[in-house]
């Protein structure tokens, strides 16, 4: 037993990577992390952009794109959804071994959208409808006090809202 399986095991805790690349998804190295006890990934803007620049598993699907006209941002998403894709199907015996409770990737909304809640909601949706996929996705809006107006039905309507930086409790 690892030390994340035992850190589950006895206290309950979910470890997740706060990392999520191509080149992790494509040698293998999230599926060993998830079989040694990740339970999920977050990621972020800066995080999938920094994975974008720093390596050549992404510039391929860039160019073609691209050169198909999709605007940089609407190619940017598109590689980004494709990585949650792939890796929710690596999390995907984690998801359902824990019934649901884990398994997930997080991933935060563009930062301009962090102060409007309708926009977040939005965002989710879209999110959760180009993945296609009976995979589950959680969109972070950010910390509570950011975005005080996730409430009442909204929270129920935006797909499985999550705070990625307290790993627990939704909106």
């Amino acid at each position: 037993m690892t030390k994340l399986q035992q850190l589950y095991d006895e206290q309950g805790q979910s470890p997740w990577l706060d990392n999520l690349t191509r080149p992790y998804l494509r040698d293998g190295t999230l599926a060993r992390l998830v079989h040694n006890g990740v339970r999920g990934v977050t990621a972020n803007p800066t995080i999938l952009a920094r994975a974008i620049e720093g390596s050549d598993a992404y510039d391929d699907q860039f160019a073609a794109l691209t050169a198909a006209g999709r605007s940089t941002p609407d190619a940017y998403w598109d590689l980004v959804l494709d990585d949650i894709a792939e890796a929710l199907g690596v999390l995907r015996v984690t998801f359902d071994a824990s019934a649901g409770t884990d398994g997930f990737v997080s991933i935060e909304v563009a930062p301009e959208l962090v102060r409007d809640t309708e926009a977040t909601i939005a965002a989710a949706r879209r999110l959760h409808e180009r993945i296609a996929s009976a995979e589950p996705v959680r969109q972070d809006p950010g910390h509570r006090r950011r975005c005080a107006g996730h409430r009442g039905d909204d929270r129920g309507r935006a797909e499985h809202q999550h705070h990625a930086d307290l790993f627990g409790g939704s909106l």
